[in-house]
């Protein structure tokens, strides 16, 4: 596997397979690699190694420790040793562009060799595929069944998920910042158990709440996503790894969209129109639209929500009819909603914007007086209910 990935991941494949990590490529320009290393190496070192010239990294490498020394490790190190905060860390390695190469092995945690042996095993012998989800029924079923876990095994769900994504050439941030001790483990039925992954405070985002997940069918990894939760809201992306697709995909969103809403009290679900088609030519030819219209997602949008009632009634009436991909662009305009209560939920975006349209209308786009004038607030309605 060769790929780029973060300096936290990096590390993680480091620490967890040393004999199978090594330096490919460093994609970053000289003035790139100059830029990072004057502010990660010691001033004394950086002047004399950069001074009036500019290097690639491997010239930099040998420059300061010699031409056999291990690039990939020497640049690891140099990071650990600096005074930056994670999150600069990150900001710099990710300048540096670097490719590392993975030999994987029937021991390394990917998803062709990658188990979680939790939940009572499912065969299909007798049992017919559940192909489309009935939601209502789902959601009257108002118990978790969380498997409880040790410390090794909540470790060992984190590592699978790293390993898992890494061998799809991909990264989510509550996965790879993980916070270990509060993963959870929750038992679907049919084979399905759902591990939730949480991110580590410093990681964590201002408002939002990110948490994601990884699914298991027979301890086999076969799909993952997160949700962006704010309040009794949120967004909620997933997607099921290419062999697992056709199956029961609407079963488990449809329960994973139970886990949530149990576990965080959420009553409104957000597609965003990536989801459905917006720069994914994959959703326009799956008709992931219709995935979602299924499952009781609707456009938040009346004249979209009309035009999707039209084509429904379509497909009702020939089950030979697919809605041409120019119609399933339409759909991309506006975001899907199932929601759960008749409240109207405010999304994080909508907050923001209302809150930018209240500091250019009356502080003259000043945030931090903006800011100030909130805290104050804040402050005299504490004050005054004596809290």
């Amino acid at each position: 596997i060769r790929a780029s990935f973060s300096y936290e991941m990096v590390q993680w494949l480091l620490q967890n397979f040393p004999q199978n990590i090594s330096y490919y490529s460093c994609d970053a320009s000289k003035e790139a690699v100059g830029y990072v290393f004057k502010q990660i190496l010691p001033p004394a070192v950086g002047e004399a190694v950069f001074d009036n010239s500019e290097r690639t990294l491997e010239d930099l490498v040998r420059k300061v420790s010699g031409k056999n020394t291990d690039v990939l490790r020497w640049v690891i190190t140099q990071f650990e040793a600096s005074d930056f905060s994670d999150k600069s860390k990150e900001q710099l390695f990710e300048q540096l562009l670097i490719y590392v190469d993975w030999n994987t092995s029937s021991s390394s945690p990917t998803g062709t060799f990658a188990r979680v042996e939790a939940g009572k095993k499912f065969f299909f012998t007798g049992h017919e595929l559940i192909r489309h989800a009935d939601m209502k029924k789902i959601f009257s079923d108002k118990k978790l069944n969380p498997i409880q876990l040790s410390g090794s095994q909540k470790k060992h769900l984190c590592d699978v998920a790293k390993g898992v994504l890494c061998s799809h050439y991909r990264e989510i941030d509550p996965i790879t910042y993980s916070e270990t001790s509060e993963t959870e483990l929750y038992d679907i039925g049919r084979g399905i158990t759902i591990a939730l992954y949480y991110m580590r405070p410093s990681w964590r985002l201002s408002s939002e709440s990110y948490v994601s997940y990884m699914a298991f069918r027979n301890s086999v990894p076969f799909s993952y996503g997160g949700g962006w939760l704010f309040f009794d809201r949120t967004k909620l992306a997933g997607n099921v790894f290419a062999p697992f697709r056709g199956g029961e995909s609407a079963y488990l969103f449809a329960n994973l969209y139970r886990l949530y809403h149990l576990r965080f009290g959420v009553n409104c679900f957000q597609v965003d129109p990536y989801q459905i088609g917006e720069r994914n030519n994959d959703a326009i030819t799956s008709g992931a639209f219709w995935f979602y219209y299924r499952l009781g997602f609707r456009p938040n949008d009346e004249k979209l929500l009309a035009l999707a009632e039209e084509e429904n009634t379509k497909r009702t009436a020939d089950k030979k009819y697919r809605s041409p991909a120019s119609v399933l662009r339409k759909f991309t305009h506006a975001e899907m909603i199932l929601n759960l209560s008749p409240q109207i939920h405010l999304s994080h975006q909508q907050i923001l914007k209302k809150m930018e349209e209240t500091v250019v209308a009356n502080f003259d786009r000043n945030f931090a007086e903006y800011f100030e004038s909130c805290f104050a607030e804040l402050k005299k309605t504490c004050k005054k209910h004596r809290v």
